[in-house]
């Protein structure tokens, strides 16, 4: 038989008094966790900060298990009347509900730094609220969450996402600390530079995880870094470069080559040399430096301040967007560490690849 999933109750949701209370922070204030804390949450909030306000609560399923049977019952009641949710991860659910209700606070530790993306909201919030305990009573401070840039985003959802796949013992997991590549030809994956995925184990043998076949082992991931390609504002596609690696990007196919004419219409692409621009991975660090292109490339830096790209070496900061052919390509570093990204073109975004059908 199958068991009622009990929902939130809808009409506490639009609350405009509404309080999510992230269960699994707050039931752990004490070790071991204790179920009282959110009972005694909901009394010092009524007391110190609104005494008509709501509660919601959520929790994550491991949480869960740290609860003793008693503690558990209580959970039960909550949920029963409609006031809590039991889901596999809390965040998404919590993030749903103050998005819906934009009067919402949240009581939780978390900054949610790896869903700033899709939250935008959260970027300069003053809706998040901090329990602590002082004098045995709960208080709350207010939890800083200052705008980050783009690049500290995609590391936080790297981190968040980061969990080795296929390694059965400690020892192989050494090996997920490399990026690896294939060079297969005929393989699927043979066209990245390092491999999305994460690499397969055969006998003590790195395998690729689609063709089978041994990997190519390349720089340790810490060193990787990720080139993204965008026009305007517009990301188009990403490219990992592994330690050591270099490309050379310009109107051209071939090995150690990123061709523009993949993402850029023709006549866009026109405007960009044969050898634009070449691209270093340098022990972690981006190098650029212009190849003698017919329309020069340039590098825009904090405050708009501009510099020229020569035959020189430039190391490309986070902050730092490269300017090809006075902007009609825009190249800059992504936050992440590991490399995900592939080498393909979004054939989703126009206008840029109406001509496709054209490409060599």
């Amino acid at each position: 038989m199958l068991r009622k999933q009990v929902i939130v109750n809808e009409s506490l949701r639009v609350s405009a008094d509404l309080v999510i209370i992230d269960l699994s922070y707050v039931i752990k204030l004490t070790d071991p966790a204790k179920w009282v804390w959110v009972e005694e949450c909901v009394k010092s909030w009524k007391e110190k900060m609104n005494a008509n306000a709501t509660f919601l609560g959520v929790m994550d399923s491991k949480t869960w298990y740290s609860l003793n049977e008693a503690d558990q019952q209580s959970f039960r009641m909550w949920r029963n009347a409609g006031r809590a949710q039991k889901i596999r991860f809390a965040d998404p659910l919590i993030l749903e509900i103050a998005s819906e209700n934009r009067a919402a606070q949240i009581i939780t530790y978390d900054k949610y730094r790896d869903f700033r993306r899709d939250h935008t909201w959260l970027q300069g919030t003053t809706r998040i609220w901090e329990p602590f305990l002082e004098d045995e009573t709960i208080s709350f401070r207010q939890v800083d969450c200052p705008p980050i840039p783009e690049h500290d985003i995609s590391k936080a959802v790297q981190d968040a996402g980061l969990k080795p796949r296929g390694f059965t013992n400690r020892e192989s997991w050494k090996d997920l600390r490399f990026d690896w590549q294939c060079k297969t030809i005929d393989c699927r994956l043979a066209n990245t530079h390092a491999i999305q995925e994460d690499p397969a184990r055969d006998n003590d043998v790195v395998i690729c995880p689609e063709c089978r076949q041994p990997l190519t082992k390349l720089g340790p991931r810490s060193k990787t870094r990720e080139v993204i390609f965008l026009v305007e504002s517009d990301e188009l596609c990403r490219v990992p470069l592994a330690q050591g690696e270099a490309i050379t990007v310009g109107r051209g196919n071939g090995v150690g080559r990123f061709d523009v004419r993949k993402i850029l219409s023709l006549e866009v692409a026109e405007k960009i040399s044969r050898d634009h621009v070449c691209i270093e991975n340098d022990h972690g660090m981006i190098f650029v430096r212009d190849l003698g292109s017919t329309n020069g490339s340039s590098v825009v830096r904090d405050k708009g301040r501009v510099k020229t790209l020569g035959a020189e070496k430039y190391a490309l900061g986070l902050s730092d967007r490269l300017h090809l052919s006075r902007g009609v390509l825009v190249i800059r570093i992504s936050g992440k560490q590991r490399s995900f990204g592939i080498f393909t073109p979004d054939l989703s975004t126009p206008p840029y690849l109406r001509q496709k059908d054209n490409l060599k």
